[in-house]
């Protein structure tokens, strides 16, 4: 019983500190539908994880002259193989062409991690 209650005790822990801090990374190389990213399962990647991905900063002119930038998603992606350092994602929907140096974030909804098969 105390094992249960510490095991959901941690759970709930790593899923706040995920919905604060999801899962970053870059696109390294994109061949076809797939994607080869530059996080992996040491940076506690899985199979199945969701992310969104943006494409390059764009400028806006914020109020008082101050400029400041943004990036806008273009597509979301799900991951389906992983190694230590790098992982490799299929193409779910895109609305502009993903390309080496697009950031990818992880996709965290009301504390659950977003997943192709199954929300964990």
């Amino acid at each position: 019983a105390l094992d249960d209650l510490s095991a959901k005790i941690a759970r709930r822990i790593i899923d706040q500190l995920r919905e604060q801090y999801p899962l970053k990374g870059n696109v390294i190389s994109h061949q076809g539908e797939k994607l080869m990213l530059d996080i992996g399962s040491e940076c506690g990647m899985k199979p199945g994880v969701v992310m969104k991905v943006a494409g390059a900063e764009e400028p806006l002119q914020a109020r008082g002259g101050v400029a400041v930038s943004y990036r806008r998603e273009i597509g979301r992606i799900e991951v389906i193989a992983i190694e230590p350092k790098r992982s490799y994602a299929r193409i779910i929907e895109v609305t502009e062409t993903i390309k080496a140096g697009c950031r990818v974030e992880e996709i965290v909804i009301q504390g659950k991690l977003k997943t192709g098969a199954h929300r964990l």
